[in-house]
């Protein structure tokens, strides 16, 4: 697929647009959480089942990203994955019982579309040597959009209500794709592929073992991942002896971190030339993160704590880019929505699976550390397999 410039161009931009606006619709809803049950005579926990209930759509999105990306172009594929987030968002607004578990599966569906569809786009508009940087720069709209979504969300739910801000935000999403929709129109046929059906994401895997190693290795890391976001707070206070107001304060220097090293760690994977390299370096020096934070306790300094934080944040919120960089290199271009897809799959799985193994260990021992520890212990061997890999060819 041949792109002229203008069209270039504004893959660039709309991806990272989509990329904000994705996380800004999703991660605002858990913010306004309190409000929300409260307003519905739900018990708050339903957050969690919010983030289940999301992701569980997103792997069904994930998995059926190649085949979208082949029967509707990716570029027309990446902007429906932020309508169809938009319009899930729009009918939670609503506060209609039955239908909060279908919204949510359906936003989750077109969240799982946001990163396959970007890949197909990026793959072909991007030189091998600068994927590193542009998918980390690309991701860097993750941060961005749940930090907009921190600010915003609680002000203007408090003017408007939480029904208005996630109408509004839902919005937002579908109205940001109207000046990309004449050009998506224009590559639609040029973004369709053939009559024949590309290779499915599962089978990708099965047939590509650098893939499936790939895979398997990020179930581990976004189970560290998300547990860093999740727990990091009520660890710090807990058994770090840090107020409430100072905790997060603290994690909020995690996000920072994440936020910064994400191109960063880009621009690594392209001057070594190895993505598999940086990605198992990520992920080696985010578990060595995790013990540390395991053996955490009162008698550290404060300052101990922000740079500890800081490191966590640096390696286990930023390892995302370089990791779609690597799945292109893996496969054909033709293949990118669909391996990514297809990894994706053990990805999310592992979104859903990290908090549970977290919380059982935390239960069964008594205490976030042990927890920290178990969940840093799955993820090393994971990188280490991932930086092992490096060189592997891409499929013929």
């Amino acid at each position: 697929m041949e792109l002229d410039p203008k069209l270039t161009r504004a893959i660039l931009v709309q991806t990272f647009l989509v990329q904000v606006l994705a996380a800004l619709a999703i991660f605002t809803v858990p913010v306004l959480a309190t409000d929300i049950a409260a307003d519905l005579g739900l018990d708050p926990v339903v957050a969690g089942l919010y983030t289940a209930t999301l992701f569980a759509g997103a792997i069904a999105g994930s998995a059926l990203a190649g085949r979208v990306a082949q029967v509707v172009g990716a570029f027309a594929g990446s902007l429906a994955s932020i309508v169809l987030i938009g319009l899930g968002i729009a009918v939670l607004s609503a506060g209609w019982l039955p239908l909060l578990a279908p919204s949510v599966l359906f936003a989750g569906f077109g969240y799982g579309l946001v990163n396959p569809t970007a890949s197909a786009l990026l793959v072909r508009v991007t030189r091998p040597e600068r994927r590193g940087w542009v998918f980390s720069v690309k991701q860097t709209g993750v941060p961005l959009g749940s930090a907009l979504g921190g600010f915003l969300a609680p002000p203007l739910a408090h003017a408007i209500g939480w029904q208005a801000t996630l109408f509004l935000i839902s919005a937002l999403c579908v109205l940001v794709v109207l000046p990309f929709a004449g050009i998506a129109l224009r590559g639609f046929r040029q973004g369709r592929g053939s009559g024949e059906s590309p290779p499915g994401g599962v089978g990708l895997l099965r047939t590509h073992r650098p893939l499936l190693v790939l895979a398997s290795g990020s179930f581990a890391l976004a189970a560290l991942q998300l547990c860093l976001s999740t727990f990091l707070t009520a660890h710090l206070v807990l058994n770090g002896g840090l107020s409430l107001v100072a905790a997060g304060q603290v994690f909020a220097c995690s996000q920072i971190g994440g936020a910064v090293a994400r191109p960063l760690w880009g621009r690594l994977a392209d001057w070594t030339g190895s993505a598999a390299r940086t990605l198992g370096l990520i992920g080696v020096l985010g578990s060595i993160a995790g013990f540390l934070t395991a053996i955490l306790n009162p008698d550290w300094p404060l300052p101990a704590m922000i740079l500890l934080s800081t490191w966590f944040g640096a390696t286990s919120l930023a390892w995302n880019g370089v990791f779609f960089a690597e799945i292109v290199r893996l496969v054909r271009p033709e293949e990118a929505a669909a391996a990514t897809g297809g990894v994706q799959l053990f990805t999310y799985s592992g979104i859903v699976a990290g908090p549970l193994l977290f919380a059982a260990v935390a239960s069964l021992a008594g205490g976030f550390g042990p927890a920290y520890a178990v969940l840093a212990a799955v993820a090393l061997p994971g990188a280490i397999a991932i930086g092992a890999m490096a060189g592997r060819d891409r499929r013929g």
